[in-house]
């Protein structure tokens, strides 16, 4: 649901905006609080932090309130059991609530909901749910999600993405199959750390193109297919990451379980902007002479391009999922021209490929400070967890050790810096000084070419020319 920009928590890369422009419409979200103000969060706010709720509901609102046709659907996870009557407050002042649709009953099954035109003709066009502590008795309009939404398992690592009911436990098969359900398909990878020993789960990023397919195992096209089958009907919401990912294929993928045609246009960034069609399955990082794009990058970012994605490591497929367009982009194969650098981050032409050492310079520069801020920040939560936890003294110079190391790395990022510069200067002098060595050069053949004629008294010069000509080819 979140985008916030650089987060490895992300688990979509487009803000909600942009993704109800694009045909999402269902938003889910986990809810924390933060020094008594709701934030919407991703596993916890020390991950990742999008920002109070009342902000992302009023851009949400206003979205509804200018596409009178559309109906949205948002899930709320109530990752800290919060009380129902808290969410009251933005839920009003962002506008949400006057949109809310309040069923007539408690539980809606299958039979009761209305149908999108009535939903658009009584203007309660955004259905809210909650999957903990809903209590439609005080506020009527955020819906209690488990006992009208059930869901498959959730934050899933299993491709295979089985489609028994997981949420909430113990429903029994009449319920479920007279129940509106959720099929979760954003498959996840575990990252464990060391020091301090957290384990958390990221989306599963390599897979991606495969994960949102139309068709293959693991694919949303295949997990579709199951479900319709086991449970009689298709699924109701489909909860992917990073959507872009397959060119608009989970639209499709909706699209036929509701046995209409896919006629949109989404996320196809090779044919938006090199005008080529590829499938995400024949996207390579090593190229050949018969792909119809390559690669520009950083020469930072040359390793990342030196073997096969399937190859890589977990943090190097999370690079290529973050800094495309900023550090690499794609490029026709028949005009593509060499490195890349990055202008500015969050720019929307990111890459120009003559741009100056002056600018690659600034961009190392303040990629260093970047760098040294993160550090500062992973060196300060370090330290407050080690107070929390009880580390030892000895963890606490390892990390500061790895803190010295990473200074020194900075400092010969610097030094490298200088030898751009020094390189620069050199490169321009020496154009310089060749531009005028050919200058001094074309005057002397000037003068030399009007004077002949009087050295040959007059004679043809046709002659003189070709020899001339003949020796400047020698």
């Amino acid at each position: 649901m979140f985008n916030v920009e650089g987060n490895l928590f992300s688990n979509q890369r487009k803000n909600v905006t942009e993704q109800l422009n694009d045909g999402i419409r269902v938003l889910q979200g986990q809810v924390h609080k933060q020094k008594k103000v709701l934030h919407f969060c991703h596993t916890s706010c020390k991950f990742l932090d999008a920002g109070p709720i009342v902000n992302y509901f009023t851009t949400v609102a206003n979205w509804v309130n200018s596409h009178p046709s559309d109906v949205i659907t948002i899930i709320l996870g109530n990752g800290d059991h919060i009380s129902v009557s808290s969410f009251k407050d933005p839920l009003q002042k962002s506008g949400l609530a006057s949109l809310a649709y309040i069923p007539p009953k408690v539980p809606m099954r299958l039979d009761d909901w209305p149908t999108l035109e009535e939903l658009i003709d009584s203007g309660k066009r955004v259905i809210i749910f909650m999957d903990y502590k809903a209590d439609q008795t005080r506020v009527p309009y955020v819906l209690d999600q488990f006992s009208q939404l059930w869901e498959t398992p959730f934050s899933p690592t299993n491709r295979s993405f089985p489609c028994n009911t997981d949420r909430p436990s113990k429903l029994d098969s009449d319920t479920a199959l007279n129940t509106m359900y959720i099929t979760n398909h954003n498959l996840n990878t575990g990252l464990r750390l060391q020091k301090p020993k957290v384990e958390f789960l990221l989306p599963h990023i390599l897979l991606l193109p495969i994960t949102n397919g139309m068709n293959g195992y693991g694919s949303l096209g295949k997990l579709v297919a199951t479900c319709s089958a086991m449970w009689r009907r298709p699924p109701n919401v489909l909860l992917v990451d990073f959507y872009e990912f397959g060119s608009g294929s989970v639209f499709e993928v909706a699209a036929r379980a509701n046995g209409v045609a896919y006629s949109g246009k989404c996320c196809d960034v090779w044919e938006s902007k090199l005008g080529i069609s590829i499938e995400p399955s024949q996207v390579r990082l090593i190229t050949g002479i018969d792909d119809p794009y390559n690669w520009s990058f950083l020469p930072e970012k040359q390793h990342l391009f030196s073997k096969h994605l399937s190859k890589h490591s977990t943090s190097a497929y999370m690079q290529l999922c973050h800094e495309v367009g900023a550090s690499f982009e794609a490029v026709n194969a028949d005009t593509s021209t060499g490195h890349i650098v990055q202008v500015k981050q969050g720019d929307a032409s990111l890459s120009q490929p003559d741009t100056s050492f002056a600018v690659k310079i600034e961009w190392l520069e303040a990629e260093n400070s970047r760098l040294t801020s993160e550090l500062n920040q992973w060196r300060d939560q370090a330290i407050k967890e080690s107070e929390s936890k009880g580390y030892t003294e000895e963890e606490v110079d390892q990390l500061q050790s790895a803190l010295q190391t990473a200074r020194t790395e900075i400092q010969q990022m610097r030094h490298e810096i200088n030898n751009w510069v020094l390189t620069a200067d050199f490169f321009k002098k020496s154009t310089i000084q060749s531009c005028r060595g050919l200058n001094e050069a074309f005057l002397l053949l000037e003068k030399l070419k009007s004077e002949l004629p009087a050295l040959c008294n007059g004679q043809s010069l046709d002659w003189i020319n070709s020899e001339v000509a003949n020796g400047m080819m020698s």
